[in-house]
């Protein structure tokens, strides 16, 4: 048995394809090697937890800005 690194526009290279012993496997149309998948969910998940960080940042300054001015109320 022989590896092939697939250079298919469907994978870009990153699978590694048994060869048979009458022709090479190749994936179905649009279809995502493992290392594809993984890349897009993490993708995914650094898109959210950048959405959740911003949307924590503006919760905390909110917080931040009603505290000063509950202290300044206080102060005068």
């Amino acid at each position: 048995m022989r590896w092939l690194n697939n250079a298919s526009a469907t994978c870009r290279g990153h699978c590694l394809l048994v060869k048979d012993s009458s022709s090479f496997l190749l994936p179905p149309p649009r279809m995502l090697c493992s290392y594809e998948e993984k890349e897009k969910r993490t993708k995914k998940l650094r898109r959210k937890n950048k959405i959740n960080m911003k949307e924590e940042k503006a919760e905390e300054e909110e917080v931040e800005t009603k505290l000063n001015e509950e202290e300044k109320k206080e102060n005068n």
